[in-house]
């Protein structure tokens, strides 16, 4: 029997298909490509616990950044707050001094004019001084 022959009874092409060459072909490149693959695996999932660490640190670090904030925003609105409590007494305040000091320039200017209303010449006065 030819060679081609015998080739194509075992299902293979060429010289290179063998099976003294697939078997070794079988040792020398896909041992060490399963091996990379399960390495490659084992390397993928140090990787992924690696970034679920960093991923569980990041949303730490993004719920106390949110507690400090709100409570930042807590402190700022107490202090506003009492400062807004402060500023609405002080208007009240000046409010009723300006209602006390107007008051009193209503009773100054009744008053003065009484006073030069009594103190003005009469017109008997004027007529007779003339």
């Amino acid at each position: 029997m030819k060679r081609g022959n015998r080739l194509k009874l075992h299902g293979l092409r060429d010289k290179s298909s063998s099976p003294v060459i697939v078997g070794i072909r079988d040792k020398v490149v896909k041992a060490p490509i399963e091996m990379m693959k399960k390495e490659s695996v084992e390397d993928i999932r140090e990787t992924l616990e690696v970034v679920e660490g960093f991923t569980n640190e990041l949303d730490s670090m993004k719920e106390k950044l949110m507690d400090f904030v709100l409570d930042s925003l807590d402190s700022t609105k107490e202090k506003l707050t009492g400062r807004d409590d402060a500023l609405k007494a002080m208007v009240i305040a000046l409010k009723e001094e300006i209602t006390e000091l107007n008051g009193e320039f209503t009773i100054y200017k009744v008053a003065l004019s009484s006073r030069m209303l009594a103190s003005s010449p009469t017109n008997e006065q004027w007529m007779f001084s003339n």
